[in-house]
């Protein structure tokens, strides 16, 4: 079943590699635009990374199709503000490395490598591997679909996979909370989380435990579920020890969460203020904090009418100061 999915998933690109086969490269083209939080992005990346998996499924295509595909993707991570190498040019190099017998693309692929830092360090022409093609596997096609882009396909694969289990173990519900959240349907992974809490709580670490503790309450957040949060938050607190953690980055998550709950519903706002105060006292002005902490805290402060908001911003002032933001 995985494998007619992904099928399905290739044909659908058929159109688009007749489109640029017939001379209309507008959708694959290199297309720069501007985000004003993550900068220069190429609009047309997904489309060309879904012709070049339609290109390497389906045995087709020819030399100057895969070679100007790898020079426009060439150009994405020139100028890509996000950098890295990419599925697309990792895929393209296989396809256009088979018409290379004779050298000719060596130079082109020495501009890949120049592309940007994470090229020069990890983009080897020679060592890049296809990727697994097998389609009875549930990891290679949700890989496959959710490089794609496409959340219809991952989902449902999803739910050919979870009629295959036959024994819900902690790797098992990470997976489906994973890919869940990769295609769009996080709100389903309530059930799983909770689960991840009492098998950790039952036999894990207290890092283990904190790190499920964190996960569900966070998506308590994220839905806005504050009273179910309060309740998780309390209960993470007698179950776990925070500490173990109180002196490394890992614990800011918990402080983030209790300022997300403080500023989201006035319910438990005074015991949750009245439990990180202390925490945050401490931490600002001495290097243990961070933007978005400062941010939420500041707004948690505001929100109970502490006058410490006043501080905090001189903090937050000075920290952004030094680090030349």
């Amino acid at each position: 079943m995985y494998r007619e999915i992904i099928e399905e998933l290739i044909a659908r690109q058929e159109p688009l590699f007749r489109q640029v086969s017939a001379g209309d490269g507008s959708a694959v083209r290199y297309c720069p635009k501007k985000d004003p939080v993550h900068g220069t992005y190429d609009q047309n990346y997904a489309p060309r990374l879904r012709l070049a998996y339609y290109l390497l499924l389906r045995h087709t295509g020819s030399e100057e199709l895969a070679r100007c595909l790898f020079e426009e993707e060439v150009k994405d991570r020139e100028q890509n503000s996000f950098q890295g190498i990419g599925s697309a040019l990792e895929i393209l190099t296989i396809l256009l490395r088979s018409y290379n017998t004779d050298g000719r693309y060596d130079p082109l692929f020495r501009r890949a490598k120049e592309a940007n830092f994470d090229c020069a360090c990890g983009y080897d022409p020679e060592q890049i591997c296809a990727p697994s093609l097998e389609m009875d596997s549930f990891d290679n096609c949700i890989a496959i679909a959710g490089d794609m882009d496409d959340p219809e396909a991952q989902a449902r694969l999803i739910d050919v996979w979870k009629g295959t289990v036959a024994e819900w173990t902690e790797r098992e519900y990470e997976t489906l909370v994973r890919c869940n959240r990769n295609c769009g349907r996080e709100r389903e992974n309530l059930q799983s989380l909770q689960a991840l809490v009492e098998l950790r709580c039952a036999g894990g670490s207290n890092r283990d435990r904190l790190t499920a503790w964190r996960n569900l309450i966070a998506y308590d957040v994220k839905f806005a579920r504050w009273e179910e949060g309060y309740g998780h938050f309390e209960q993470m607190r007698r179950s776990a020890d925070l500490s173990q953690i109180e002196h490394i980055r890992f614990f800011g998550d918990f402080l983030e969460l209790c300022m997300d709950m403080i500023c989201g519903s006035a319910a438990h706002r005074q015991a949750l203020w009245a439990w990180a105060r202390p925490y945050i006292k401490a931490r600002a002005g001495g290097g243990m904090m961070y933007g978005n902490l400062y941010q939420k805290c500041i707004a948690a402060a505001d929100a109970v009418e502490d006058p410490m908001a006043g501080t905090l911003r001189e903090h937050y002032a000075a920290w952004k100061e030094q680090i030349k933001l």
